[in-house]
């Protein structure tokens, strides 16, 4: 959340999607829990799997805090969210959690994220003909089941014609700015 907040506040965030409960992609939560209630906001949607608020509550040992602050949803495989003109769409994938990748579209440009996930089928349908795939690549060994090597990534990415893959091919770096659907 450090880097969204370089160049922008959280007014300016029109909801938060989290992959799964896993600290390395939720623990943003609990900060923009602290800076939204300090400041007295609330209704900020946020999207994760179920049972996430407990969870977070349970941290914080605080019964509702993040129904107070924000507006809880849960993710289910398949689920269909407009934001703006950004339409994102929910795939369940494998993982040792429940765990969700993304594809979001606007106008014809389609960018996708694969989340933690083993080889699945819902990671080759996040891929499938997008502009942008950015997909984790995390397992030095094929059949973990919870993470991709960046072979089976790159597998994954071709079998669903992805015009691009971010992640074992091609690095995400910070301050790196990728334009999706502008031709090449």
């Amino acid at each position: 959340m450090s880097e969204l907040l370089r160049k922008h506040s959280l007014s300016d965030v029109d909801a938060v999607l989290i992959s799964h409960l896993h600290a390395d992609h939720c623990v943003d939560v609990l900060a923009a829990y602290t800076l939204l209630s300090a400041h007295g906001h609330s209704g900020l949607p946020v999207y994760g799997p179920a049972g996430w608020a407990g969870r977070m509550d349970a941290f914080l040992d605080v019964p509702g805090a993040m129904s107070a602050v924000f507006t809880v949803r849960e993710l289910f495989d398949g689920l269909q969210m407009v934001f703006g003109g950004l339409a994102v769409e929910a795939f369940l994938t494998e993982h040792n959690a429940e765990t969700y990748g993304f594809r979001a579209a606007a106008g014809s440009a389609v960018a996708a994220y694969s989340g933690d996930s083993g080889p699945c089928e819902a990671v080759e349908r996040l891929a499938a003909k997008a502009d942008l795939f950015l997909c984790e690549a995390g397992a030095e060994r094929a059949g973990t089941k919870v993470h991709l090597t960046p072979e089976e990534a790159g597998e994954a990415a071709a079998r669903g014609a992805a015009k691009r893959l971010i992640g074992p091919v091609e690095i995400a770096a910070k301050g790196r700015v990728v334009t999706v659907g502008a031709a090449t």
